[in-house]
């Protein structure tokens, strides 16, 4: 189940604001035990690159964890806008 962040008006998210929602967005290292074969790339890389093409974070949710082991490394999700949809120029 994923947590929610309420973000009704198409606010752009800052990297600061996105760490209090979902901390696993910024995990900088894969989780120990993986296969070699799984490349890590790093939620944070993503968002930044696609910041630099005119996609803004307007959403964050991470999933919760039972396991302690876990936290840090769950499933998380970042809704991203552009200028141009849903009238999102106009909530900037």
């Amino acid at each position: 189940m994923m947590n929610n962040s309420t973000n009704t008006i198409n606010q752009v998210l800052t990297l600061s604001k996105m760490e209090q929602i979902a901390p696993s967005i910024f995990s900088s290292a894969p989780k120990e035990g993986l296969s070699s074969k799984y490349n890590f790339i790093p939620t944070v890389q993503v968002i930044k690159e696609m910041e630099k093409e005119g996609w803004l974070p307007v959403k964050a949710t991470e999933s919760r964890t039972r396991n302690e082991i876990n936290q840090g490394y769950q499933k998380h999700m970042v809704r991203v806008n552009t200028c141009g949809t849903d009238n999102f120029c106009k909530c900037r």
